[in-house]
């Protein structure tokens, strides 16, 4: 780390990374450089090699598992807890199955964008209209209400996990933190 980068905030938590191509890659080294955790409280999860390198050379834990409907729970139940922070850059990993995981543990989640487990846009057994972005979009949305309410709410565990320098900054002014994995 250079002495010119600044650290904005502290994290107690774990960091889950899913998926580790281009965007993962170029995320964490801002990740080291700007939030305060430790390479050992760091985690990959991808379905290939690539970035393996890259993960080793800051000393992040890399694990090859592709996620599927059926192991996605078995795989990351153990890496991800209450005040844990969940990021997303995978593909043909269901978004919302992560989404839900997340609020079940506790932990906060960020999305390079929705996306649905594979063959989610071309399966003919499902409604052409069911089968779109705009689709998977109103599905998350959908989750603001209902049972997903009695979920812990994903942004929660950020205050909850004593980052008192980033709240801090928003007491005086009264105003709440914008919270990345924020749904509802």
């Amino acid at each position: 780390m250079s002495e010119k980068s600044q650290v904005h905030v502290e994290f107690p938590g774990r960091v889950l990374f899913i998926g580790f191509g281009s965007i993962g890659q170029g995320v964490l080294p801002l990740v080291l450089r700007h939030i305060g955790i430790a390479p050992e409280r760091i985690t990959i999860v991808t379905a290939d090699d690539r970035g393996g390198e890259e993960a080793a050379k800051y000393g992040i834990k890399f694990v090859k598992e592709p996620l599927t409907r059926e192991n996605y729970r078995r795989v990351l139940n153990p890496l991800l807890g209450r005040g844990d922070f969940l990021i997303n850059v995978s593909v043909e990993v269901s978004s919302l199955a992560l989404i839900k995981l997340c609020w079940e543990k506790g932990a906060m989640y960020l999305d390079t964008c929705l996306e649905p487990w594979p063959g989610g846009y071309t399966d003919p057994t499902v409604p052409a209209g069911r089968r779109t972005n705009y689709a998977l979009r109103e599905e998350a949305l959908a989750l603001r209400s209902g049972d997903a309410r009695r979920q812990p709410r994903a942004g929660v565990a950020l205050r909850e996990t004593g980052a008192a320098q980033h709240r801090g900054r928003h007491r005086s002014s009264g105003r709440q933190p914008h919270l990345a994995g924020r749904v509802g």
